[in-house]
């Protein structure tokens, strides 16, 4: 009950996460998609960054990549 009360601000707002294609960033970058906000998703490795945004967007979220 109380991680839906603490993620329902998060619904509609954009978020930028660095390092976003692996460990806790990869991590993040998931449950804020899951919580409903655009995520922005940053990384030096084009390859896994396109993937993990592909992902995010297949699995309901909303995620735009940059390198």
């Amino acid at each position: 009950m109380c991680y839906v009360r603490a993620v329902i601000w998060l619904q509609d707002k954009v978020v930028l996460v660095t390092g976003a294609t692996g460990g806790i960033g990869q991590a993040l970058a998931g449950e804020f998609a899951r919580a409903g906000a655009m995520v922005i998703v940053c990384s030096r490795n084009e390859d896994k960054l396109q993937a993990l945004a592909q992902k995010l967007n297949n699995n309901g979220g909303q995620a735009l990549a940059f390198r």
